[in-house]
Formats: structure tokens, sequence, C-alpha cells
């Protein structure tokens, strides 16, 4: 399993370099189009990156909807189908707040989620953009959400990322984070 050593990973063999691309659509192509999974990881893999960033929700194309019957079935099979495709998950759970009607809930199912597939998930980040006015999380939520998530799994955790209009704003951000 991956861990962290000051601001480095590592796994077993030492400190690892990785390599990764964002595809946000990932759990929507395990539900309804494997092949594009396929033809992406193919495409991944030989271009030497170990994982892919994907959301756990948002709701723009390719979007996944928490709601939906057998959600957390379908975050599964999407860790273990890009893992058999030679590529482990590093996933944002959360995008607009307004998506998530009970967030305490879902991070302790995707804190249980990621501790059983501790060798495939690289880190996990609470919100992307969590400040970003169309995602609208309070910082005490993400927090919180971040304590649910360390208390159940020891898996590399980021809270946020930074998300401004300007570089003098997102250095605050980021000295905030």
């Amino acid at each position: 399993p991956w861990d962290c050593e000051g601001r480095t990973l590592r796994d077993t063999s030492g400190p690892y370099c990785l390599a990764g691309v964002s595809a946000f659509w990932c759990a929507q192509a395990t539900q309804a189009d494997e092949g594009r999974l396929d033809r992406f990881a193919e495409w991944a893999t030989g271009a030497g990156l170990s994982y892919v960033r994907w959301f756990g929700s948002h709701d723009w194309a390719g979007g996944t909807d928490v709601q939906m019957p057998n959600y957390f079935s379908l975050m599964e099979r999407t860790i273990e189908g890009l893992s058999a495709r030679g590529l482990r998950s590093a996933i944002t759970l959360f995008t607009r707040r307004h998506l998530i009607s009970e967030p305490y809930f879902f991070s302790r199912e995707w804190a249980d989620l990621v501790s059983s597939h501790r060798e495939e998930v690289v880190w996990v980040e609470i919100a992307n953009e969590s400040r970003h006015p169309h995602n609208d999380w309070s910082d005490e939520e993400v927090r919180s959400c971040a304590d649910v998530i360390r208390e159940r799994s020891d898996t590399p955790l980021a809270l946020s990322a930074a998300a401004a209009s300007n570089w003098d704003e997102m250095q605050e951000q980021l000295r905030h984070l």
C-alpha cells in the first residue's frame, strides 16, 4: 500500500514518483462503456502513467450521482477495473455540495471502501476545489469529512485544491489549505 513519507509517496519498494492523468468519467465508463475504459487504460499505461484521478460524483457530462442504486458497488468496480488494467486510483470523492445529502455517511462508506482496496488506491481528496462558488463546501464540512476518513482509513488524504481567479488569491487559498 501507498504511504506518505514527508512530501513523498512510497510503497514497499521505497519512494515512488507517480505519473497520472485525470479522467473524471471513469465510474460512468465502468457502468456504461467498458470499451472506453479499455482504450483509455491502454493509452495511459502505454504512456507510462501509473494512476488515474477520477471523481466519485459530479453533475456534468459523464457524471455519477451518489443517489443512484448500488452507488458504492459501482465505485468498487471502478477501482477494481482500473487496477485490472494496470492503473491505480486517486479519487476525488465529492464535487458540488448540493449533490451530497449526507456527507459524513458518504465519507464513512468511502473510507471503508478505500481501506479495503489499499493496494489499489493512491490517495483520496475530499472535495474538488471546495471553495469554488459552484461547489460551495464550507471549510468545516471538508475538515469534518476528512476526520471521518482519517478515523477509518490510513489512505493518504488531501482536503481539496485551491480555486481562485488570480495567483495571489490561489496562494492564499493554498496557505489556508
